[in-house]
This record gives C-alpha cells, sequence and structure tokens, in this order.
C-alpha cells in the first residue's frame, strides 16, 4: 500500500495538483510479508517510477503467519538483492534498538 501511496504522491506532485516533494512515506513491515510475490511485485513498481519519497522498515524476526520464512536464514542479504535486483535501491541496516533509527 505504501508504494502506491509513494507513487500517487508523486502523480499529484508531477501534474502541479499538490507540492508533495519534501514528503516521504514510510513503510513498516516484516520480512514474512516481503516475502510475498505481491509485496515483490511492488517492489519492482517502485523501481520503475523512480520513487525516492518511499522508505522502507523491515522488522527481520524469520517469522510468517503460517510458519517460518523460507531460504537459508539470511533474510538480510536475500532482501537487499531483491531490493536491488527489483528496485535499484540500497538498504541500510540497523541492529539492535530502533532508537537508532528514530533518532531518541
Amino acid at each position: 500500500m505504501a508504494i502506491y501511496q509513494a507513487r500517487f504522491m508523486r502523480y499529484l506532485q508531477d501534474r502541479g495538483f499538490a507540492d508533495t516533494s519534501g514528503r516521504k512515506v514510510w513503510s513498516f513491515l516484516g520480512d514474512g510479508e516481503t516475502d510475498e510475490p505481491e509485496s515483490l511485485g511492488a517492489i519492482g513498481l517502485a523501481g520503475r517510477e523512480k520513487l525516492d519519497n518511499l522508505i522502507f522498515v523491515v522488522n527481520c524476526n524469520l517469522q510468517r503467519l503460517d510458519g517460518p520464512v523460507r531460504g537459508n536464514g539470511k533474510i538480510i542479504q536475500e532482501l537487499e538483492s531483491e531490493f536491488a535486483a527489483r528496485a535499484g535501491m540500497s538498504l541500510n541496516w540497523f541492529g539492535g534498538s530502533a532508537g537508532r533509527l528514530v533518532g531518541s
């Protein structure tokens, strides 16, 4: 949903309906969600549209609703390669407290 919101904000900016140049869309999701085909397809859309107003925060706990995340447990490396290949995005990883991320 966040990707489509970011795309809509870009649409509003490009057509002069609203000044969204300083706005960012934050997406908080888990590694299980990013493992879904729908999410991976939407990440590709973000790359094609060159959405630079989008920030992903991914909680890597190796869990999905129906069991563990597939793969060999190296979910961070897998997500890095998916984001780079599909969207040309680089990822920054923060370990430990989320306070470092939000600046508290």
